[in-house]
This record gives C-alpha cells, sequence and structure tokens, in this order.
C-alpha cells in the first residue's frame, strides 16, 4: 500500500490521540452530588418504597464521591445542589440518577447468583447442616 498525502494525514490524526496520553476519565463529581441531593429528597418521602430507593441512591452516590480520590467539598457541593432542587423536577431527576444505580444492583444481583451455593449440587449436599427426617404421625 502507498502511503499518499492524505492517508499519511489521515494516519497521524488517528494516532495523535494516543501520542497525547492516556484518556481521563469524566469529572462526575457534579452530577455524584446532584444525585446524592435528589436521593436525600426522595429518602424523606412517605412512601417505604420511595424512602428506601432514595436512601440507597444516597449512599451510592456518596461512596461515588467519597472513593473517587478527590479532595470533595462535601458541604459546598450539597449547599450548591440544595440550592437548585426548587427548579428541578424531582420524579424527573429521580429516574435520571436511578439510571446507573439499577445497573449497578443489576450487576451485585448477578454475582449474588454467581456465589451461591446450588443445593442441588452434590458438593454443597454434603456440606449442609444435617435434618432430622420428618416425624410419623400417631396412628
Amino acid at each position: 500500500m502507498k502511503i499518499t498525502k492524505t492517508s499519511g494525514a489521515l494516519l497521524a490524526l488517528l494516532a495523535w490521540p494516543l501520542a497525547s496520553g492516556p484518556v481521563q476519565a469524566a469529572d462526575t463529581t457534579a452530577a455524584d452530588f446532584h444525585c446524592m441531593v435528589i436521593g436525600t429528597v426522595m429518602a424523606d418521602a412517605d412512601n417505604e418504597q420511595i424512602k428506601n430507593a432514595g436512601l440507597f441512591m444516597t449512599i451510592y452516590y456518596l461512596g461515588r464521591l467519597d472513593g473517587s480520590g478527590k479532595d470533595v467539598d462535601f458541604m459546598g457541593g450539597y449547599k450548591s445542589e440544595i440550592a437548585k432542587l426548587p427548579q428541578l423536577d424531582i420524579d424527573a431527576e429521580a429516574r435520571s440518577c436511578s439510571t446507573l444505580l439499577t445497573a449497578r444492583g443489576a450487576t451485585l444481583s448477578q454475582m449474588g447468583k454467581d456465589v451461591a451455593p446450588d443445593a442441588a449440587h452434590p458438593q454443597h449436599r454434603a456440606n449442609a447442616p444435617a435434618t432430622s427426617p420428618p416425624a410419623k404421625p400417631a396412628p
């Protein structure tokens, strides 16, 4: 294959991102604060299902912020997002924030299924605690 000026320029353009070093992950700090605050609003709901979802959401996004390795201003970020609440459609925001949380929950659920002992497997039956046979009814 003969490299022309056009194909050489194209190769250089394609190789440029590789030469500039590793691609940095997007900074999700603002979005994580936003979703953590939405979770706290949900956690204050009267409906138990919404309240529990809000607690999970709050803890999940707090963990993302805490585990980001950045020096995060928790009070400043929280106050900044709280100030935006009156203009937000909380239901729409909750749906948006729950997408990542739901995906992670599905992953955890699958992981649990993958490591749960299979009761039908002979190796697991051998390690199961012994049970007494059912009592026979009196004649």
